[in-house]
Order: structure tokens, then C-alpha cells, then sequence
């Protein structure tokens, strides 16, 4: 199969980011049975670590973002720009080009993907609802009711992403149960557990 897959972080094997050592093990492991073509965000100074992925990937298209070590307002609001950038970039490079198969890694990357005929799998490593839902509990008074908006609105985005996907894989039973509550699904099997790598 000709897999394109679309990382919101550099696959690496010894990333600073947990994501990124586990999409590389993905795409080792895949890469040894299928055709692998990789969508990834990186800084400007991460372009040699390509070197590393061409043995396990046919053709990598890189998007790239500044370095910063710290961030911000106005750098936090780049950075939303630079995650919807990627997202619309990632959604043309799938019209593009013929695939059998996308999967999309992280909840943030799909924002822009849109559904068409090339089945889409969502690798949802964090449930980005969770922690909205955490904070609108915590918070009271003004600062709760902004809190509970924001968590009604994260809600609304994460089920219309989740309404895109053939497939989605969280990282435990746990996220699993929580977005089958949240979409309601009578498709249970769309949402797939994985324990780890096979």
C-alpha cells in the first residue's frame, strides 16, 4: 500500500518528544511491507535529521517552523497559524497524490483535512477534550464560565474532526471510552485501542 502519513512533530528516534519516537517506530516498521510518503513539521534546523527517515520513507514533504525557546503571546499565536498552515498544506498534498491510505497523527493536524475518497485513520494521541473538561471543573466565576465556552468549543471542533475518519486510534481504552461518550457513536469499531506496537 502507498500510506502517506501526516506528523504534526519530526519522527525521530531519539526525539525530545514522546510522539515523534513513536511515529518513527511506525513508519520503521511499516516501511518494511508498504510504500511510506511523509507530511511532517519540523523547525529549520531539523532538516538533517531527514537523512534519517529516507531509508523508510519514498518521498518526505517537509513543512518548517522558527525555533523558539520561549514563546510568547504573539509567539503562541504563530504557532496556532503555523499548526493550521500545516493542517491546509498536509489537506492539499492528499488531493494531490493518489494513496491508498492517510493517517493523520495528533487531533491538531486534522483541523484542515478534509474527507474525501482516500480513507482516512486518525492516530489520536492525546484526546484534546480531556484537559478542557478538567479545567472547566476547576474553575469558578468568570474564569469558569470562560473555562466551560472554551470547553463546549474544543468539544464541537474534536467531534467534527472524529466525523471525518474511517478510523481512530487512541493511546488507551480509556481515551477510546471517553470519545465514544462524547460522539455517540453506534460505530463502535471505528475507535480502535492500541496498546503498542506489533
Amino acid at each position: 500500500m502507498k500510506i502517506l502519513f501526516v506528523s504534526l512533530f519530526l519522527p525521530m528516534e531519539k526525539s525530545y518528544h514522546a510522539g515523534g519516537r513513536y511515529v518513527f517506530e511506525l513508519l520503521r516498521q511499516l516501511s518494511q511491507h508498504h510504500e511510506i510518503h511523509l507530511a511532517t513539521r519540523l523547525q529549520e534546523d531539523e532538516f538533517p535529521s531527514l537523512d534519517v527517515l529516507g531509508p523508510f520513507c519514498r518521498k518526505i514533504h517537509p513543512y518548517t517552523y522558527p525555533e523558539k525557546k520561549q514563546r510568547g503571546l504573539f509567539d503562541q499565536l504563530a504557532l496556532v497559524r503555523n499548526y493550521l498552515g500545516f493542517s491546509h498544506f498536509a489537506d492539499r498534498l492528499i488531493r494531490s497524490e493518489k494513496y491508498d491510505l492517510v493517517q493523520v497523527e495528533w487531533v491538531e493536524t486534522a483541523l484542515l483535512i478534509r474527507k474525501g475518497r482516500t480513507p482516512l485513520v486518525l492516530d489520536a494521541h492525546d484526546v484534546i477534550t480531556k484537559p478542557a473538561e478538567r479545567l472547566a471543573l476547576q474553575k469558578t466565576g468568570l474564569a469558569g464560565f470562560a473555562a466551560r465556552m472554551s470547553f463546549k468549543m474544543i468539544r464541537s471542533v474534536e467531534r467534527h474532526i472524529m466525523g471525518r475518519f474511517a478510523t481512530v486510534i487512541t493511546m488507551s481504552d480509556f481515551d477510546r471510552n471517553y470519545l465514544l461518550r462524547m460522539i455517540r457513536s453506534r460505530r463502535s469499531e471505528r475507535f480502535q485501542f492500541r496498546p503498542g506496537l506489533t
